[in-house]
């Protein structure tokens, strides 16, 4: 797992800010990069060319997601085996009763990439948690494949399904 330097700031006039994570290079196609940014655990994805930020903390235990295996667009925590949509952060397992892992909006500017941070007093008021209520089904249930009607085409976030894994035995505690 590659480590990458400490990155830069650049505010805008809202209580969001870019933070300059360094050139698109030092991100390969098909890796992820454990980093930091405003003293934030991240984890990068390069993905087929397209950039994804999320949490390097499992909302399970709060232990580092970096060291995952990715499959697709899903990254399975090392500790239990959790599962997260790279995307949307939803639990993939029980994603109704589960909180995400926390994405960021990314962007590349001037060749670099950045994501996207609140200002800390935000991140600490607006932590997720279960899918509301008004959330489209197929956001809800991202690779669940018992919510996969027979005949339906495969979710393209998930492209292998889960042929060679079981699902986390039983619910945190």
């Amino acid at each position: 797992m590659q480590q990458q330097p400490s990155p830069t700031t650049q505010h805008t006039a809202d209580d969001h800010h870019w933070v300059d994570l360094g050139p698109t290079a030092d991100y390969p196609e098909g890796e992820q990069v454990c980093t930091t940014a405003v003293g934030k655990p991240l984890v990068v994805f390069n993905i087929e060319g397209d950039f994804h930020v999320i949490a390097n903390v499992c909302p399970h235990a709060g232990l580092p997601l970096g060291d995952g295996d990715r499959r697709g667009m899903v990254i399975t925590c090392p500790y239990h085996g959790y599962t997260y949509n790279i995307k949307n952060g939803r639990n993939i397992d029980w994603p109704h009763d589960e909180p995400p892992v926390k994405t960021y909006p990314v962007r590349i500017h001037q060749e670099k990439l950045q994501v996207q941070m609140q200002s800390p007093k935000k991140d600490e008021d607006t932590k997720r948690g279960p899918a509301p209520a008004d959330t489209p089904d197929d956001e809800k249930d991202a690779c669940d494949p018992t919510q996969k009607p027979e005949g339906a085409p495969q979710d393209p976030d998930c492209p292998d399904g889960y042929p060679d894994r079981e699902a986390p035995k039983g619910r945190p505690e």
